[in-house]
C-alpha cells in the first residue's frame, strides 16, 4: 500500500465496493449482482501475491484463496456472467474490478433456415 503522501488520487472509474477474499464470496456476490453492479475482487497483483504473497506477509491459506477467487473470475468471464477490468494504481499495485453482465449469460443469435 501507498502512504498517504504518495498515494496516487482515488480514481473516480473503481467501485466503492470490495469484496472479502474468498470464491464463495465473489460467487455470492455474482448471483446477488444486477447487470452493471461492479466491485473490486483483489487490490495488488494477483499473479505475484498468488505464488509469492506469503512471502510478503501473506497466509498461505490466503495466497490459496486468491487462486481459487482469480480462477472463478476467469471462468465466470469466460461464460460471459462478468467483465473483468484492471485498474493500475500503482507498481504492482492493480484494482482487479468485476462487473455484472447478469445470471443469464448471452445466448447466441438464432439461425434462420430459408
Amino acid at each position: 500500500m501507498h502512504d498517504l503522501d504518495t498515494a496516487p488520487p482515488a480514481s473516480p472509474a473503481l467501485p466503492d465496493q470490495v469484496l472479502p477474499l474468498g470464491s464463495a464470496e465473489l460467487m455470492a456476490w455474482v448471483v446477488n449482482a444486477t447487470p452493471g453492479d461492479r466491485a473490486i475482487y483483489w487490490r495488488g497483483h494477483v499473479a505475484r501475491d498468488m505464488w509469492h504473497g506469503w512471502a510478503g506477509g501473506m497466509r498461505r491459506r490466503d495466497c490459496n484463496a486468491l487462486g481459487e477467487t482469480a480462477r472463478l473470475a476467469f471462468r465466470l468471464a469466460e461464460r460471459g456472467f462478468l467483465r473483468l477490468v484492471q485498474h493500475r494504481i500503482g507498481p504492482h499495485d492493480y484494482a482487479y474490478v468485476a462487473i455484472a453482465l447478469g445470471m443469464s449469460p448471452p445466448r447466441p443469435a438464432a439461425q434462420v433456415v430459408a
